[in-house]
Formats: structure tokens, sequence, C-alpha cells
């Protein structure tokens, strides 16, 4: 166990010993007042944000009904949170401070991308074929930073695509870049890693690995809701690893059931399968731009989120199998999307009537749930 690891599990310990956690009748208080500020009506808001020019959700459910669900194999143990607020742990390295858009970088040969020494102005490279790194407010804009080589050292994993022309869009050209910092203060690449044309919401590195929650668009690998790719350096190139996020193919709702109006149940997630429009999830091969595996507290543990619907509709945060929390979205409002950074979930909503965008919501996590 590495001495951030053995920091974090002695400050969760602490936490816990310090924090009562709320009662179960508290929580279902709790799930009372979010029942009752919900009309029962059936929510057709998530189809009709699609006729307001928005990217929303299909349903790819199948209703099993049975009394409950182990947690997939692989998937860390659910387990409650006991960490209050968001933690940011310092890396003291010099490449935590690179100008990334104005860095001058050293890139290995690969198919449609510049190689060499390569600078950098405003984010992308100068001539055919160029470099481009993702950019606010763009998907996967903020570099992960962490050791991946074993020599005490962080590297940085970035987002970025390479156009091979003037009419190039970048469709379906995105990847990820590892980059390191020699004794020189030099910057080089090591590689390319994942799908080529996957969009990357969200990348991390944990235990000298670099995960990505990564998204088909133009390549599919049979992408599970919650799953994400796993690569290890072995000296001279990443290889993919196991997951310990393999992906969550049943949910147990039952927890947050009165909140959304849903059947008690379990739910399958099945790509392409419908359930009679009881259950809409966002779909596994539509390129959202959301991240789904997410470190809510900051302390390393990570969750499902995903935006569903039944009578009612907003996002559902699943623990290991089991949903944990439900963010509602106002019956007044569609929901045309949501964003977390860390610690603060923001709703984005649309006017029912005009379609026109209306003030999002907040809600921060506060180790348990969310609360606004």
């Amino acid at each position: 166990m590495t001495d951030v690891e053995t920091a974090l599990r002695e400050l969760r310990l602490a936490v816990a010993q310090a924090v009562t956690p709320p009662s179960p009748a508290g929580i279902r208080a709790r799930a009372m007042r979010r029942r009752r500020q919900l009309p029962r009506r059936l929510f057709s808001g998530l189809v009709a944000a699609a006729a307001a020019g928005a990217v929303l959700l299909t349903a790819v459910t199948v209703v099993r009904s049975i009394a409950s669900a182990p947690p997939p194999v692989g998937w860390p143990s659910p387990s409650v949170s006991n960490t209050p607020a968001w933690i940011e742990l310092a890396i003291n390295d010099p490449i935590v401070r690179t100008t990334w858009l104005d860095a001058t970088i050293i890139l290995p040969a690969h198919s449609g991308c510049p190689d060499g020494r390569t600078q950098l102005r405003n984010g992308a490279s100068a001539g055919w074929p160029r470099l481009v790194l993702a950019q606010p407010p763009s998907i996967g804009a903020r570099p992960a930073y962490g050791d991946l080589t074993g020599d005490g050292r962080p590297e940085a994993v970035l987002y970025a695509e390479c156009l091979q022309g003037p009419e190039d869009s970048g469709d379906g050209a995105g990847q990820l870049l590892v980059v390191t910092r020699g004794s020189d203060n030099s910057l080089r690449a090591l590689g390319w890693i994942g799908p080529r044309g996957a969009l990357y919401p969200e990348f991390w590195v944990a235990d000298s690995t670099l995960y990505a929650d990564a998204v088909p668009w133009h390549t599919d690998w049979g992408y599970v809701l919650g799953s994400a790719l796993a690569y290890r350096w072995n000296g001279t190139r990443f290889d993919t690893a196991p997951s310990i996020y393999p992906g969550v193919r049943e949910v147990d709702l039952r927890p947050v059931a009165d909140s959304l109006g849903c059947p008690g149940a379990v739910v399958s997630l099945a790509a392409g399968e419908y359930a009679h429009g009881e259950y809409d999830f966002t779909p596994p091969t539509m390129p959202d731009g959301n991240p789904h595996v997410l470190d809510l507290a900051g302390d390393g543990h990570r969750y499902l989120v995903l935006a569903l619907s039944c009578r009612n509709a907003g996002v559902v945060v699943v623990d290991g199998s089991r949903a944990v929390d439900f963010v509602p979205v106002d019956a007044r409002y569609g929901m045309s999307g949501w964003s977390f950074s860390r610690g603060t979930l923001t709703v984005a909503r649309f006017e029912r009537g005009s379609g026109e965008p209306a003030t999002s919501e907040t809600w921060v996590w506060n180790g348990f749930n969310f609360q606004q």
C-alpha cells in the first residue's frame, strides 16, 4: 500500500469516527420530502429535450423482478463514503505547473500525427498533420497526473487529437497522450493510449495504472456502463490491464424507487433493449460526453453516475450495483445534461414550453448523498 493510500485510509477512519451517518428514519424522511416535491405524472421531458436540440436519453433496459443483486465481479465492494468534503492531493512536481497549451513535447511516431519535437501554440501545433489538445469547455480538458512508470515522478495524461488538414474536424480522432518529464525538464510523450475515436470525459491514475472512463463514438469495444479501461507501463510501452471497473450490468433501484416513481426492481442494463418506457437510461453507445465513473468525494472511491427517468427524472448514484442517491429534476423543466467537478454536480435544465435554457441547479456531495 502506498503512503498516499495509507494516509487516505487513516483519514477516512478518522472522519468516520467524527461523523455520524444519517439514521434510516432520516433517510426515509428525506426521500419522502423529495417524493412530495415531484408530481405523480408520466415523465416525458427527456424525449422533449431532443426536440429542443439537446442530445438526451433513450431507453436501454430490461426489468427483472428479483429480490437483490450482488455487485458485479471485479467492481470495488459497495461502501458508504465518510468523507464529507472534496479532497485533492497536491502533486509537487514541475510537470503539474506546465502550461500545456504552449508546451513543447517530443512526440513518438504515430499514424496521422506529428512526431519529434513539437511546439504547441494555443493548444495546437503548426502545419499538417496537427496535434490539438482538448481545452475548456471541451470534455476531457483537465489533465490527469500520477506515477505510471514507477520512477517516483508523476506523468501527465492529456486528451488530444490529430487533424489531417484544414477540412478535418477531428471527428473520431481522439486519444490519450501520456507525457513524462526528463531530468532536463524536457517533455517527452511515452505513447498514445486507448481506442482511437473514443470520447474521454474522465481519466485518472491509481496504483500505477491509467484508467479511462472512455465512451465509444467511432469505435466500440463492447462498452458497458460504469466500465473503465486500464493500462499499465511495461517498461517500453503501455499494455492493457485488468480493470477493477468492468461495468455494471444490473442496478438495484429499490432504494430510490419512491423518488423516481419506478417499479421497485433490479434493472438489467442491456444495450438496445427496451422496457416499455418504464426505465430510460443514458444509452451505452451514445457519445453523451459525460463521465460515468466518478470519485465524488475525492477519496479514491468511485461511483457509477447516470441519468435516468421513470415517472420523474434526474441523476442516479450507484455504489457497486445498488442505487444510493437520486438527484431529481423539477418536473417543470427538462434536463439537457449534467456535469460534475470537485464534489459539485450541476444539472442543466430547459423550459418545457419554449425549449429555452433555464437556470442550472447545483448539488454538493456530503459524503453520503447530494444536497443543495
